[in-house]
């Protein structure tokens, strides 16, 4: 009974997990995948806490596993990936590898649902404030386009994602204030994320411009911890990030067992909105 028992655990897939728990989004990534192993496991989990932009785990160069789940967040993530030859799936689509299937939220349908429940406010003059990611560019595509079809203009703020070109604090929030400034009133503006939401609101307390009177923010994402932490509380649109950790378990299991990977990525709509202060206005001429 004890062989049989050691030569289960034996035949258990080894999955790292390299995914970024300092976010809510890798946060629920996590748990959608757990409660896909919990249905259709048991796996070995090889995971460890981490952020977005850390180098690969040093382990990895020599691990011999069965399959990886990863936020590709740059190129030496992916090629450390890429080199360990083994069967991957990621939830990012930063870096993408060719070779290694994407599962990701649909940054166009957040845009469009962002763009149509401001456009229920009755809000006519709009911005975008995201960053110089792919992601955010999707999402600002969208967010536009909805806009441009019924006749409303966009203006659109963005700076780098990270490294040297983004600048301190203080001086984005300066240009951000700025920025927010000159808009037309009332407004609607969507941020990319809910910690660049965050920075909106601060930003727009700096301009001197009321909440949601004058400009209504709405972000993108599912962290409670800085919604709640907003002044006043952020209205968002909710990515299933819970269900792209799901789906990325059920494509990895996949091709653990043999499949061939899908090259089109597969994108996941958004759960719908939470309104929240930020965005509880309607606008009347």
């Amino acid at each position: 009974m004890a062989a049989n028992k050691r030569s289960r655990c034996r035949k258990r897939p080894r999955v790292a997990l390299i995914i970024e728990s300092s976010f809510a989004s890798g946060r629920g990534m996590f748990c959608g995948i757990a409660e896909y192993v919990r249905q259709h496991g048991p796996w070995s989990i090889y995971s460890e806490p981490r952020g977005l932009e850390e180098p690969p785990p040093a382990w990895l160069a020599d691990w011999r596993g069965d399959g990886i789940i990863a936020r590709l967040s740059n190129r030496r993530i992916a090629a450390a990936v890429v080199k360990s030859g083994i069967p991957a799936v990621d939830m990012l689509g930063i870096a993408p590898q060719p070779g290694i299937p994407v599962v990701h939220p649909d940054d166009r349908a957040i845009g469009r649902l962002a763009a149509e429940h401001l456009l229920e406010r009755g809000l006519r003059q709009f911005g975008f404030c995201g960053v110089r990611a792919n992601w955010s560019q999707r999402a600002c595509a969208a967010f536009v386009e909805a806009l441009s079809a019924v006749g409303h203009p966009c203006q659109v703020y963005e700076l780098p994602l990270h490294g040297r070109l983004r600048p301190s604090w203080e001086s984005d929030q300066e240009r951000l204030a700025r920025w927010i400034r000159q808009l037309p009133k009332p407004a609607g503006i969507m941020a990319c994320s809910d910690s660049r939401a965050q920075r909106v609101l601060e930003a727009c307390g700096r301009a001197g411009v009321m909440i949601p009177d004058d400009v209504a923010v709405i972000g993108s994402g599912n962290d409670e911890t800085i919604c709640e932490f907003c002044d006043p509380p952020l209205s968002r649109v909710v990515p299933g990030y819970r269900q792209v950790g799901h789906e990325a378990a059920r494509m990895l299991d996949r091709l653990m067992r043999g499949a061939v990977a899908p090259s089109d990525p597969l994108c996941l709509q958004p759960l719908g909105v939470v309104t929240r202060q930020s965005a509880d206005v309607i606008a009347v001429d």
